[in-house]
């Protein structure tokens, strides 16, 4: 039996969209014959991402460190007008230099973890982001435990993430990622494009980088009972990372179907009489929302090579999936996807948008199945090898 030790810098219990690919590889590796420990922080139970409800399996062990998430704003809250003014300044400095967020304050705890696992017997070491932090905390178990196979999966990559404001110069950034790369005995990406991009930059490191696909979880819905076709589109969207407004905009002027946006945003989204607004839910309500959808939209990144991981996740289900092209490699990627013949693509523009919705009112919503391309225990299984 293979026995292999995950590193977190995340508390297992959020239901983000790399904690849900995270969760969707480790709880197969059980089924395939391996032990699984993992090291994950204690979770903040006042997040916005956490889900008291996230089930883990009994046959894995999990062990915590750290006392939850650096709570920088609730000090802020607390402190008295002059130090709320210093601590404030010091944030903001912070925030502009930030490369791995609050996570960093983890890689403290790593001489106690490097300790509980020195004595122990593993094969194999994995690291996954985001959070990027995770890969320093592996990084330094591994100089310690020469013999271990380590492996990385990166959501986004360090230097290219579309979603960082650091004032970091770029070639700084890209000495960080090196450093992260350098201590990994195999890497994987779960873009093809990301992947491909990352072997120009970092030539030294093109034979351990591969790319492997996101894990989607199978779930066949009963058929929705909506009055209108009712269209949904669940996650953040955030104007740096992803454009939803042109699909707002046409969902305002297609009165012939019913629309729900649910999640975190810096945009105002304004309910209507047919769109309904709502802010981020925790992953059961979430759920809910999703059975009773008939279609669920994908909204590409406005920039960048990454690819949203619900675009995976969905091709698990039968329902519907709309996916709005955006980026200077949006059209490569709707490319690649379009091979699986599942998906439902359409440029991110008002006009464009509404063409697509007037089609499924005029000719109603294509039959799709469940599809095997993303199956999490041939994903899992490939992780392991070496």
């Amino acid at each position: 039996m293979k026995k292999i030790l995950v590193i977190f810098t995340q508390p297992i219990e959020n239901n983000t969209s790399s904690m849900i690919r995270c969760r969707n590889i480790i709880s197969i590796l059980p089924e395939i014959g391996c032990k699984v420990v993992c090291y994950a922080p204690h979770p903040d139970v006042n997040s916005m991402y956490y889900d008291e409800k996230t089930e883990i399996a009994d046959t894995i062990i999990v062990r915590r460190y750290g006392r939850g998430s650096l709570q920088i704003k609730n000090t802020l809250k607390e402190a008295d007008s002059v130090k709320k003014k210093i601590l404030t300044g010091i944030y903001s400095v912070y925030k502009k230099i930030d490369l791995f967020g609050s996570s960093i304050c983890y890689i403290k705890y790593k001489d106690s973890i490097i300790r509980e696992i020195l004595n122990e017997k593993y094969d194999m070491i994995l690291s996954f982001s985001d959070p990027k932090s995770a890969h320093i905390l592996a990084g330094a178990c591994k100089k310690k435990k020469k013999d271990l196979f380590y492996v990385q999966q990166w959501g986004d990559p360090l230097t290219e993430d579309i979603t960082s404001k650091t004032l970091i110069p770029k070639w700084i950034r890209h000495f960080i990622e090196a450093q992260l790369l350098k201590s990994a005995d195999r890497v994987y990406y779960v873009s093809p494009l990301t992947c491909q991009n990352q072997k120009k930059q970092f030539k030294k490191y093109v034979e351990k980088m591969y790319f492997i696909p996101t894990p989607c979880e199978k779930k066949s819905y009963p058929d929705c009972k909506n009055r209108k076709i009712t269209i949904g589109y669940l996650g953040s969207y955030n104007l740096i990372a992803r454009d939803i407004r042109p699909f707002y905009n046409a969902a305002c002027e297609c009165e012939e179907c019913d629309f729900l946006i649910v999640g975190d945003s810096d945009l105002q989204l304004k309910d209507t009489d047919n769109v309904r607004v709502v802010q981020r839910v925790p992953q059961k309500e979430l759920e809910n929302y999703l059975e009773n959808l008939d279609i669920l939209v994908c909204l590409l990144n406005s920039s960048g090579t990454q690819i949203p991981g619900k675009i995976y996740n969905y091709a698990g289900t039968n329902k519907e999936i709309l996916v709005i092209e955006d980026g200077e490699y949006g059209a490569q990627i709707r490319e690649f996807f379009e091979q699986y013949n599942r998906y439902t693509f359409v440029r991110n523009s008002k006009e464009a948008i509404k063409k697509v919705l007037k089609a499924y009112v005029k000719n109603g919503i294509p039959a799709r199945q469940c599809i095997e391309a993303f199956d999490a225990k041939h994903i899992a299984a490939k992780l392991i090898e070496n």
